[in-house]
């Protein structure tokens, strides 16, 4: 199976856009009390951005995904998938403090 390695810097430049989003996001919570969790979700977004970033960087300098340890293009695309889903689990984390913190 060839694929386009331009979709995968598409869906690795939407996935990094969403988590950055997000960690601004984040960073407006100023009045949620539970600052250990705040800090996990800071720590998680910022693990996501940087692998997004260095992913990113590699592809673009012609790295094809049995570089990253991959058998197939399709384990590859389920990585990116899996990013896409723990991205959208963070953000709704972040949708439910900000929710939480109104409420107050």
């Amino acid at each position: 199976m060839s694929v386009d390695i331009n979709q995968w810097v598409v869906k690795l430049t939407e996935c990094l856009k969403t988590a950055q989003e997000s960690d601004c996001d984040l960073n407006k919570l100023d009045d949620v009390k539970d600052n250990t969790l705040i800090e996990w979700l800071e720590r998680q977004l910022n693990s996501i951005i940087i692998e997004l970033q260095v992913m990113l960087e590699d592809i673009e300098n012609g790295v094809g995904s049995n570089f990253f340890g991959f058998d197939s293009d399709s384990e590859f695309e389920e990585l990116i998938d899996s990013f896409e889903i723990e991205i959208r689990r963070l953000k709704q984390r972040i949708r439910d403090l900000r929710g939480v913190s109104r409420s107050r």
